[in-house]
């Protein structure tokens, strides 16, 4: 299992009891840190552009006439029934001015 996980063990002899440690190399353990931000950044990228692409599906439906509007159901299913509901326009003025305070701090 040490060699999957790329661990080493080393063997020390105290009075009778044999002791094992595990260790990773430093190298090793850079990598692999360095792999699990890569990872994380581009978890987080992903995540701005879906965030992105809903407010901009939103602003846009908040713009679209009733019969452009069906449409959307097929598109976008979920931002058909926000764009449906009775609150739905002010969702894109209020995204946006949440948008610009945090960009602002």
């Amino acid at each position: 299992m040490s060699k999957v996980i790329k661990f080493k063990w080393t063997k020390h002899n105290k009075d009778d009891a044999p002791i094992y440690r595990l260790y990773i190399e430093r190298k090793i353990l850079l990598g692999a840190q360095r792999q699990r931000l890569i990872e994380e950044k581009r978890l987080r990228k992903r995540q701005t552009e879906s965030r992105q692409r809903f407010i901009s599906g939103l602003e846009a439906a908040a713009r679209m006439p009733e019969g452009n509007l069906e449409k959307l159901k097929m598109q976008s299913p979920y931002i058909y029934k926000v764009a449906k509901m009775v609150w739905a326009d002010s969702l894109p003025p209020l995204f946006a001015e949440v948008t610009a305070v945090a960009q602002n701090s």
